[in-house]
């Protein structure tokens, strides 16, 4: 079975899966394909996931995340 993470109101269930994942936008895009809403991203990976230069993400990124568009060239 998946292990679990839980933080305050929030779970997510699909943890391994996510882990296997590098880039931190990459996690969030997953997540969001599997239903999981901005806040409840945010609040799991408060503490846990952090930025590139590792500082602790902000709630902007998760969101800046969600609302941009991919484009391929």
């Amino acid at each position: 079975m998946a292990k679990i993470i839980k933080n305050e109101e929030t779970t997510i269930d699909h943890i391994e899966e996510m882990m296997k994942i590098s880039d931190t936008s990459k996690k969030i895009r997953y997540l969001l394909a599997n239903g999981y809403a901005i806040k409840d991203i945010y609040n799991a990976f408060k503490g846990k996931v952090t930025t590139k230069n590792g500082g602790e993400i902000r709630y902007q990124h998760v969101r800046n995340v969600a609302i941009t568009p991919l484009t391929s060239k």
